[in-house]
């Protein structure tokens, strides 16, 4: 039996009521559609069938952040690689598809790849460096930089054990 094909969602273009609902859901990712009707101005409904746009055209997705102190003893690194132009799209998705990777980005500029990943250990590098030598000859990486202390994370100002201590609201709508 053949796969039913799934149509694209459709185009999306946000709007000044989008751009209020995204940042009260940065400033507290849990508002109910009740505290984002009332800080938006409009009905629960209408809160929930927009958020449920974005989020169903890809706009927008939700991530789950931790403080330091729950992190088990996992340490932030992050690789500023140089990928061969027929590996960078497969190289980024393999580093996205792996459970300690917090961000895989294709950039501009020396480097075209740049991924930021969870360690125990710092030796854990050096498995993902020979990973991408195997996947992609001609790989190379052009930075290591271990994070010993992040003081801010979308949007939100970080206190030393890593938790939310206020929000800086990020620019999603301007005029034109």
């Amino acid at each position: 039996m053949a796969k039913e094909s799934v149509p694209p969602p459709p185009a999306y273009a946000p709007d000044r009521l989008d751009a209020s609902l995204l940042e009260e859901l940065a400033a507290d990712g849990r508002a109910s559609w009740a505290e984002l009707d009332a800080a938006c101005g409009v009905s629960p409904q209408t809160a929930r069938r927009r958020v449920e746009r974005f989020l169903a055209s890809g706009y927008m997705t939700m991530r789950c952040e931790t403080s330091v102190s729950v992190q088990q003893g996992l340490r932030e690194v992050s690789l500023s690689l140089n990928v061969p132009a027929t590996h960078v799209v497969s190289i980024g998705k393999y580093f996205a598809g792996l459970p300690s990777c917090r961000l895989s980005a294709q950039v501009l500029g020396a480097q075209n790849l740049v991924v930021t990943l969870w360690v125990r250990d710092y030796l854990e590098v050096q498995g993902h460096e020979r990973e991408l030598a195997a996947r992609a000859p001609g790989s190379t990486v052009i930075s290591r930089q271990a994070v010993v202390r992040t003081y801010k994370r979308l949007g939100h100002l970080l206190d030393e054990s890593g938790r939310s201590r206020s929000v800086v609201p990020l620019p999603l709508w301007r005029e034109a």
